[in-house]
């Protein structure tokens, strides 16, 4: 089952890649429309979220890089990642 999500998301991720024909950088920083899962779970490390007095969550280190792969990936990637939670 584990292997079966891993390869659905990098195959999402590869498709909506080629479609707008856009790229992310890979592990040497050079523009890839093939990353890998693997890859994808590492471009997004670092990335924290910080909780309020338990009210406000917000989301920190997020760079354009991920922007630009959460606003193709859709609406509810933004969502998770956007600074109000």
């Amino acid at each position: 089952l584990c292997l079966l999500v891993y390869a659905a998301l990098e195959q999402r991720i590869r498709e909506v890649l080629k479609a707008e024909q856009a790229t992310v950088p890979d592990q040497k920083g050079k523009p890839t429309t093939r990353p890998t899962a693997r890859w994808v779970f590492q471009f997004f490390k670092g990335i924290h979220v910080l909780v309020v007095e338990h009210v406000e969550q917000i989301v920190l280190h997020v760079e354009q890089h991920h922007s630009v792969l959460l606003q193709l990936l859709g609406p509810r990637y933004v969502a998770i990642y956007s600074a109000s939670g």
